[in-house]
């Protein structure tokens, strides 16, 4: 739903691309915490400027949908 693409894992996580949307946002990074929750990075990579857009931190796995679609205003389901 998203239009994700390059899919990057990271040590605790994985990043993607996402398609156009209204926040601007290029790439989410999510990342697994000591916790057991998820903290999720939004960024917008233009050329050679890397910009963190927002953060969330401690989040649940049923809070994800709902956290995407607040920073992105994308819709997570059909």
């Amino acid at each position: 739903m998203m239009g994700a693409s390059i899919k990057l894992a990271t040590d605790n996580g994985l990043c993607f691309k996402i398609g156009r949307n209204a926040g601007k946002v290029t790439h989410i990074k999510v990342e697994l915490n000591s916790l057991d929750l998820y903290d999720v990075s939004y960024i917008r990579i233009y050329g050679v400027k890397y910009t963190v857009l927002a953060t969330s931190e401690n989040i649940y796995a049923d809070m994800l949908l709902v956290d995407f679609k607040e920073k992105t205003g994308m819709n997570m389901s059909l």
